[in-house]
């Protein structure tokens, strides 16, 4: 596994295909993020946050990470009731 050593180059990191990280990203990362989660996701559906929620299949508390491949986006009702459980295998 590759390691991310400085927070301050997390895109380049996540450009050059890093598979985790644990620092805090910045506000316009976390959006240009979401942006790219939820395009893959709803595939040109629009996105409501009365429905919506981008959420962590692995929890960013029980050591996920805030990559595009960790990210997803869930009905809101469904994200709220999985809290940070542990994904099981059918959610791969």
């Amino acid at each position: 596994m590759q390691v991310c050593s400085s927070p301050l180059r997390i895109s380049a990191r996540l450009q050059q295909g890093c598979a985790r990280f644990r620092y805090w990203t910045t506000r316009k990362e976390s959006l240009n993020l979401s942006v790219l989660v939820i395009e893959r996701d709803l595939k040109g559906e629009q996105f409501d946050p009365e429905i919506h929620h981008v959420d962590h299949v692995w929890p960013f508390a029980k050591g996920g990470s805030n990559t595009t491949d960790n990210l997803r986006v869930v009905r809101k009702k469904d994200n709220l009731r999985k809290g940070s459980k542990l994904p099981r295998l059918r959610d791969f």
